[in-house]
């Protein structure tokens, strides 16, 4: 089903049909049949985007058996196995009975831990991530990388607002999942950068790696502010979650500095902020992995004591190249990481209800499905001839607070006071929730339950989303007691947690534009930075 579905979202249905009828005529005779396209087949539904999972998942096709499924397709809490080594670094290991393992190192040294001087090392890191250690040249991690059949693809590091996300993939069958571990866990702790103090050409290489990704973050600014970043400088102020995710280049080469990051290692990276995750791996296996790196030498006790996020709330304007408005909402009461599923789903629901796809608009000689919410805003005749104009709603969830946002934008500078005034007027009127409520949110809640099963069965989702639940001290939530919690979720409790959205105070804001301010974006980051100083 995958090889038919991908192979026709690239090369078209014709080619893929002739393809089946191979396989079909080859495995079970000429007499066995595909469904046609016009018919509105399986193979039609996904690549056309109407596949449905509750109705679609177990559909038989005429000629072709239907698999048995002898795993389980559903993840429950007590498939989580959590260990700790002599220091009390914990270690966790899922089993999905698949065929890739996947291994994460977790970091509790993400971007709300920084400030106006270490804003970059978690992107510092990041870079360095799998390019080479003090044990270990970048040369040798690769090839022993590609000689285990892993891409860079399958190895990397991803920077959010609470967490450094190291992450390996491999096939389970054989032990190169413990080989990879080992170079991702000391390329995390001990980089390459740190042996610029005997090896001048060390220290050199790694700057050339920063370098490149301070081309990229160069590049990513030159485009304006990210809207997400302004939004929670608006929502939390300049400290913690709303430091910028996004790190200027400037203060990114700034940082490359070898002193800062062993201090800010030595600091961050200790045994209680420090979790080694496994997916598909043998749990006694991955704990003599995590012996052989330096895990075990991590100092047992938290030098940092944070205290719990507090909302602020308030409007940020900066100038911009587009137009784009947000709204956010303190949702910390009922969806933090350590809330109960119960208590968090009516708001996944909105968020689903907000985004599905119901609409569609054409640009140029193509069709782009627009999501609930941008359909909804495109009904009001001052955004309906707007070009490229989008909407989305997000529901952020840390360890200790929650935002829920909405968002709309348009490559059109001009357009920003009828984007602020339609979105605020149709939040506060419910208009964004459109007609036919009850109908739409079960298409919602079908969506959100297909789409939990779908990440939270593959390696790294599993990784991350049990990682960075138990890391933040909140319990591993199995997807039965997710997908029975949205489930059950009525048009009542959305109308509710809707209306409780828009009465809750000190609202945040961010608007993004030309002429909104005599400042630009760099002027008022140097700003933040000599204020913090």
């Amino acid at each position: 089903y995958t090889f038919g579905a991908s192979t026709m979202l690239v090369h078209g249905r014709v080619g893929v049909h002739d393809v089946l009828r191979s396989v079909r005529s080859r495995t079970f005779g000429s007499s066995a049949s595909v469904r046609s396209s016009k018919s509105g087949g399986l193979l039609w539904k996904l690549a056309h985007g109407s596949y449905d999972f509750e109705t679609d998942m177990y559909s038989k096709l005429d000629g072709i058996p239907t698999p048995a499924y002898n795993a389980p397709l559903k993840a429950s809490a007590n498939v989580v196995k959590t260990s700790r080594l002599t220091n009390s670094l914990p270690i966790a290991s899922v089993d999905l009975k698949g065929s890739k393992a996947t291994i994460a190192l977790i970091v509790k040294a993400g971007q709300r831990y920084t400030n106006s001087v270490s804003e970059a090392i978690p992107s510092i890191l990041s870079a360095l991530a799998f390019r080479g250690s003090e044990m270990q040249s970048k040369l040798s991690i690769l090839r022993m990388l590609e000689s285990h059949g892993i891409s860079t693809k399958d190895a990397g590091c991803v920077v959010d607002r609470e967490n450094l996300v190291y992450h390996v993939s491999s096939s389970r069958l054989n032990a190169s999942w413990g080989d990879a571990t080992v170079a991702m866990v000391e390329s995390a702790i001990r980089p390459l950068i740190f042996r610029g103090l005997a090896d001048p050409r060390a220290y050199d290489m790694a700057l050339a790696e920063l370098k490149a990704t301070a081309k990229k973050l160069e590049a990513a600014h030159s485009k304006g502010p990210m809207l997400d970043d302004v939004l929670h400088s608006a929502a939390y102020g300049d400290s913690a979650l709303g430091m910028p995710l996004n790190c200027d280049a400037r203060k990114f080469m700034q940082s490359a500095d070898m002193h800062l990051l062993s201090e800010y290692i030595s600091m961050f990276f200790s045994a209680p902020r420090v979790m080694l995750v496994g997916v598909n791996v043998d749990h006694e296996e991955l704990i003599n992995v995590a012996k052989l790196t330096c895990l075990p030498d991590l100092l047992p006790t938290d030098q940092m004591q944070m205290e719990p996020e507090a909302w602020v709330g308030g409007q940020r304007r900066l100038d911009s190249a587009s137009a784009a408005a947000a709204f956010g909402f303190d949702a910390s009461s009922t969806s933090t990481l350590a809330s109960k599923p119960e208590s968090a789903a009516p708001l996944i629901v909105l968020e689903h209800l907000l985004n599905n796809g119901s609409g569609s608009v054409r640009i140029n000689t193509r069709v782009k499905v627009e999501t609930s919410l941008a359909s909804a805003l495109r009904s009001h005749p001052e955004i309906s001839k707007l070009a490229g104009f989008t909407a989305s709603a997000k529901l952020a969830r840390y360890s200790d607070a929650a935002m829920f946002s909405v968002s709309a934008q348009a490559p059109d500078t001009s357009s920003l006071s009828a984007i602020e005034g339609v979105l605020s007027d149709m939040m506060a009127s419910g208009e964004i929730l459109g007609a036919g409520l009850p109908e739409r949110i079960e298409s919602a809640k079908k969506r959100a339950s297909c789409n939990f099963l779908a990440e939270r069965e593959t390696g790294f989702a599993a990784a991350y989303s049990s990682g960075t639940h138990l890391i933040a001290g909140a319990p591993y939530v199995g997807l039965n007691d997710v997908l029975k919690s949205i489930s059950s979720v009525t048009p009542a409790q959305v109308e509710s947690v809707y209306q409780s959205l828009l009465s809750s105070p000190n609202p945040a804001a961010a608007l993004l534009g030309r002429a909104l301010v005599p400042v630009t974006y760099r002027e008022r980051v140097k700003q933040l930075s000599s204020s913090s100083s």
